[in-house]
C-alpha cells in the first residue's frame, strides 16, 4: 500500500477524473423514456435506486405505458417511502431518474417525465480475449521495464492497474510508449496519454487513449478486438452475394436480380480492397455454421463523414434471437470503426420511404430529436437513374424545350468559392459540411487521396451555370470505384439553384453531366434530386429508384443510435401489467 501522501495524491487523480467525465443532458421525450425503460424490462437488466444512505440493485419487471407506471424488483427495503435515485446503464450511457416509491422491495412507480443522459465512455470495452501484457519503454517515472496486464481494450484506449507508489506521478496527458504482447508471442509498439484514473481493490487503475507506433500494431489491435467486442461477426471474407439475393435487396426498386449479374464481379474486386482499407471502409458479415446471414458496409465518403449502407439480412424462418444478435453486431462493428477516426462528425443514411419500420426508427426518427440541437439533419430527395447517353439526351432535351442556353464552367476555382458560400442559403450547414460542400473542401481532395492509396477511384467535379455573367445554378458531380454501392449511388448528381430560377439550368447541368460520365466510361448514374422535381425527368431518359431521406446524425449521438439499436434487437416484451396505481 502506498504511504499517506502518495494515496493522496493518487485519490486527487480519481476526483479529477471523476469531475472531467460528467458531460450530463436532461431528456424530457417521453417515448424515449418509455422505450429505455421497455427494452431494460425485456432485458432484464439491473441498475440500482437508491434512498438517503440506503442503495439496491434494482430490475425493472414490467413497464404499463398506457396508465404511465412501471413496477421494480429489488433487492431489498428501501426503509421508508420516499424519492428515490434510479440509475441504469448500458453500453456508452448512463441514465439517471427520480421515482417516488413507498419504501417496500416491489414498489410500482410513476414513468418519469424526465431523466438524465450522461456519457458512460466513449468507447466499449472489453476484457481481452487472451492474456495481453503492456511493458513501458524507456525511462522516467519508475516505468522503464514495468509491465501490467490489460485489463480491458477498447478501440481508443486500455487500462492497467498499478500500485498507489507506482501511480503517484501520473497526471492526466502524460505522453507514455509501450508495447503490448500476447500470450502466442506478437508484440507491437503503442504511444498512449493518460486520460483516467480510479482507484480498485488497493490500487490505481490507469486508462490510456492508445495509438498505433507501427504499422502492425494496428493489426494486432484489430485481432485482440476481433474476439472481444464482435465474437459473432466478421469482416466480409466470405461470400455474401447469396445474402443480398435471398433477403430481397436485389429487388428493391423495382430491379431485379438479373440486373445485376454483370456487377457481381466488380463488386468482388472491390469489396476485397475495401476489407484492406480500413480507414475508408468497415465491412461486416455475421455467419451461422460458416453461411453468412447478414452483411453491412460503412464507407467514409467525405473528410469527416460515413455512409451506412447495403445493410442485408437473409430471411430465415427459425433463430430469432440469433438473427437480431447478428445485426445488433454488425450496427456495433461499422459503427465504432467510425467512432475510433478522429476526423469523424458524421454518420450518414438514405433512408427509403418504403424502408422497413426498424430502418426508419433508427436512422429518421434518431436524428429527427437531434434537429433542433444542431446534431440531426434530415433533407428528402427522389433517386433518378438514366443511362449515360448525351446524345439521346440532347434530343429529349430539345424536344421537351428544357435546354435553353447557359454557359457552364467546371471546377473554376474562383466561381466554385463563390458558390459554395452561396448554398449555405438554401441547404443546412450540418449538410455542407457533411458532405464537404465548403469552400475549403469542394474538390474533395482529401477523400480522393485516401480512396486512391487504397487502390479506389473516387472523384468529383463541380459545374456552375451561368447566365448574362451571373451565378444561376450548380451541379456536384461524384463518381466512386464501381461496386462500392450495388445501386450505383455514389456515382450520383447533385444540382441546387443559387438564385430565383436557378432550377431552369438544370437540364443544361445534366447534359454536362452525361458528357463527363461517359469521358469516365461510367455507363450509368443517378440524380439525387432534392428539388421536388423541378424537371420531367421521366421525359428525359430516367427511371425513379423512388423516394427517400438524407439523414445525419453527429458523432455525440452514437450512443443513442447504439441504444436504438439494442432496443430493436432485443427480445420481445413480455406484457405484464402492474398490480395496482403507485
Amino acid at each position: 500500500m502506498a504511504g499517506g501522501g502518495q494515496a493522496k495524491l493518487a485519490r486527487h487523480a480519481v476526483e479529477a477524473t471523476e469531475r472531467a467525465h460528467r458531460p450530463a443532458e436532461v431528456c424530457l421525450d417521453a417515448q424515449e423514456i418509455r422505450e429505455l425503460l421497455e427494452f431494460f424490462a425485456r432485458e432484464g437488466l439491473s441498475g440500482r435506486i437508491t434512498n438517503g444512505a440506503t442503495t439496491r440493485s434494482a430490475q425493472i419487471a414490467s413497464v404499463d405505458a398506457t396508465r404511465g407506471v412501471m413496477s421494480l424488483e429489488l433487492s431489498g427495503d428501501l426503509k421508508g417511502p420516499g424519492t428515490a435515485t434510479l440509475e441504469l446503464s448500458h453500453l456508452h450511457l448512463n441514465y439517471t431518474l427520480s421515482v417516488a416509491h413507498d419504501g417496500k422491495s416491489s414498489p410500482i412507480v410513476r414513468i418519469p417525465d424526465h431523466m438524465i443522459k450522461t456519457v458512460r465512455r466513449a468507447a466499449r470495452r472489453s476484457t481481452p480475449p487472451g492474456e495481453l501484457t503492456l511493458s513501458f519503454e524507456g525511462p522516467g517515472l519508475g516505468t522503464n521495464g514495468l509491465s501490467a496486464p490489460v485489463l480491458d481494450l477498447s478501440r481508443t484506449g486500455l487500462s492497467f492497474a498499478i500500485s498507489y507508489a507506482e501511480a503517484a506521478p501520473y497526471t492526466r496527458g502524460l505522453v507514455l510508449r509501450f508495447s503490448l504482447s500476447t500470450a502466442t508471442g506478437k508484440s507491437a509498439r503503442f504511444t498512449g496519454s493518460v486520460k483516467s484514473f480510479r482507484e480498485q481493490a488497493a490500487q490505481i487503475v490507469i486508462g490510456l487513449e492508445i495509438q498505433p507506433a507501427e504499422p502492425s500494431a494496428a493489426h494486432l489491435l484489430e485481432e485482440e478486438l476481433e474476439s472481444a467486442l464482435y465474437p459473432g461477426t466478421r469482416c466480409r471474407d466470405l461470400d455474401v452475394w447469396d445474402v443480398y439475393a435471398s433477403s430481397g435487396y436485389l429487388e428493391l426498386s423495382g430491379k431485379h436480380p438479373k440486373d445485376f449479374a454483370d456487377l457481381r464481379r466488380a463488386y468482388d474486386n472491390t469489396a476485397r480492397k475495401l476489407e484492406e482499407a480500413r480507414d475508408v471502409a468497415s465491412v461486416a458479415c455475421s455467419p451461422r455454421e460458416g453461411i453468412p446471414v447478414a452483411v453491412g458496409s460503412h464507407l467514409k465518403l467525405y473528410q469527416s463523414t460515413w455512409l451506412v449502407c447495403q445493410l442485408s439480412k437473409r430471411k430465415l424462418t427459425s433463430g430469432g434471437d440469433s438473427n437480431r444478435d447478428a445485426l445488433r453486431e454488425i450496427y456495433l462493428r461499422i459503427y465504432e470503426t467510425a467512432q475510433a477516426d478522429g476526423d469523424t462528425r458524421w454518420l450518414l443514411a438514405y433512408v427509403q420511404d418504403l424502408a422497413p419500420s426498424w430502418s426508419k426508427r433508427l436512422h429518421i426518427e434518431v436524428p429527427q430529436r437531434y434537429v433542433a440541437s444542431g446534431d440531426g439533419c434530415l433533407v428528402p430527395f427522389r433517386a433518378l437513374e438514366t443511362h449515360t447517353d448525351p446524345e439521346r439526351f440532347f434530343a429529349l432535351a430539345r424536344e421537351r424545350g428544357v435546354l435553353p442556353r447557359f454557359q457552364v464552367a467546371e471546377n473554376h476555382a474562383e466561381l466554385g468559392r463563390l458558390a459554395a458560400r452561396d448554398l449555405y442559403r438554401i441547404r443546412p450547414a450540418q449538410y455542407l459540411d457533411a458532405l464537404d460542400l465548403t469552400a475549403d473542401r469542394l474538390s474533395l481532395a482529401g477523400t480522393t487521396a485516401r480512396w486512391r492509396r487504397a487502390g479506389l477511384r473516387r472523384e468529383r467535379s463541380v459545374l456552375i451555370a451561368s447566365d448574362g455573367g451571373s451565378r444561376c445554378a450548380m451541379a456536384v458531380l461524384e463518381r466512386a470505384e464501381r461496386g462500392a454501392h450495388l445501386y450505383g449511388l455514389l456515382d450520383c448528381v447533385r444540382m441546387y439553384p443559387l438564385r430565383l430560377g436557378g432550377e431552369r439550368a438544370f437540364a443544361a447541368l445534366l447534359a454536362e453531366a452525361h458528357r463527363w460520365y461517359q469521358r469516365r466510361a461510367i455507363e450509368q448514374f443517378v440524380w439525387l434530386d432534392e428539388s421536388n422535381m423541378a424537371l420531367p425527368a421521366f421525359d428525359l431518359g430516367f427511371r425513379d429508384l423512388g423516394k427517400a431521406t438524407l439523414t445525419l446524425l453527429s458523432i455525440d449521438r452514437l450512443p443513442e443510435l447504439m441504444q436504438g439499436v439494442a432496443d430493436l434487437s432485443s427480445k420481445k416484451l413480455k406484457v405484464v401489467s402492474p398490480r395496482a396505481d403507485p
